[in-house]
């Protein structure tokens, strides 16, 4: 009997040795909770972990070596609004999870060497992660094979001027889901251009939230929901409330041709901005179905709820309400040329329900 526990015994720790090995040696970021510490830097491939909730004095974290995990255990880095919470340049493989980064320039800043290759800085994975109130950002990354997922971006870039005020950034290749990005470049100054959410060419961009950025910016900023490369998919997001008394305002911008662009329900974007307000931007060669939009543009000035370029394919889409009191033109779905438009509805909204180029292919829609 005392045999086959100390045999089972021996069993449990070599399960529990062979695990740990398994998972490699972790090292402790030290916490600093009465002074701004130093910035810690991560010079060797690895896992990392935050310790406690830990002030800095500059960047929070600068990585130097490739394939590093961090763990940030559900603390917080905190900054004094300058620098990065997480720094690299030209680095690959990296993981950051867990945690909330505050009060720095940007969250995450992926930086990369001008005019070299690529994919210098690549392969990152951003899961679970808080960036909030940072000066000018909230998740940047520069190159490909990324993945930003079930992240909270929030209040970044409030009051900030200048271009490029952004919620999350990803490359060309990368993917971009369960996110929520809200109140981002709340009051930006003039000229400001500001992003929920901006990726790359052939990426993937689903199941997001993207509310409320760019409330009350001046009036020449330019305010993004999501806008995308060539070739990307955008599906399954909620996007709303962005834009308000701004410039110019896309809820989506399928700005590359060939991208697909369904099931998105997008509302209340651009009200009362100063210049054209779109829905959904969809670009030359697109293809859009079964998305929504609606009270896009009250109270501005040219307004399309959906806009198809040349040579897309627009089924069974929906935009209603769109442009009321606007001051110009306004279209519930506005044509290219050469579309193929079927099963689409188009009603109340704040001019023409639905566009006719003359060269556009049409089936059975709802557009009185």
């Amino acid at each position: 009997m005392r045999k086959s526990a100390l045999f089972a015994g021996l069993i449990v720790c070599l399960f529990v040795i062979s695990d740990t090995f398994a998972a490699g040696p972790q090292t402790p970021i030290p916490a600093s909770l009465k002074k701004p510490a130093k910035t810690f830097v991560i010079s060797k491939s690895g896992s990392y972990y935050l310790a406690g909730n830990r002030l800095c004095d500059a960047n929070g974290i600068d990585i130097e070596a490739n394939n590093v995990t961090i763990d940030l255990s559900g603390f917080t880095l905190t900054g004094n609004n300058n620098g990065s919470g997480i720094y690299m340049r030209d680095r690959i493989n990296v993981e950051i999870r867990n945690g909330t980064i505050s009060d720095f320039n940007y969250a995450v800043n992926d930086a990369y060497t001008y005019m070299a290759p690529q994919n210098n800085s690549a392969n990152h994975r951003i899961i679970g992660v808080r960036a909030l109130s940072n000066t000018q950002g909230g998740i940047k990354l520069y190159g490909p094979n990324c993945e930003v997922r079930d992240c909270s971006v929030s209040n970044n870039g409030t009051s900030a001027s200048g271009n490029n005020i952004l919620g999350i950034s990803v490359g060309d290749n990368s993917t971009v889901t369960g996110n929520t990005v809200s109140d981002n470049g709340d009051s930006a100054q003039s000229n400001a251009t500001i992003y929920g959410v901006s990726a790359g060419n052939n990426c993937i961009i689903t199941g997001n939230t993207i509310n409320h950025n760019g409330y009350m910016a001046g009036a020449n900023t330019t305010i993004y929901g999501i806008k995308n490369g060539i070739g990307s998919t955008i599906t399954g997001n909620t996007v709303n409330g962005n834009g308000y008394s701004a410039g110019s305002v896309y809820g989506i911008a399928a700005n590359g041709g060939g991208s697909t662009v369904t099931g998105n329900t997008v509302y209340d974007n651009g009200s009362y901005a100063t210049a054209t307000v779109y829905g959904i931007y969809a670009y030359s060669g697109c293809t859009m179905t079964g998305n929504t939009a609606f009270l896009n543009g009250q109270g501005s000035v040219t307004v399309d709820g959906i806009y198809a370029g040349d040579g897309c394919t627009v089924i069974g889409n929906t935009a209603h309400s769109n442009g009321t009191f606007a001051s110009g033109t306004v279209y519930g779905i506005s044509l290219g040329g050469n579309d193929f438009v079927n099963q689409n509805t188009a009603y109340n909204n704040g001019g023409t329900n639905m566009s006719d180029s003359g060269n556009c292919t049409f089936g059975q829609n709802h557009a009185p």
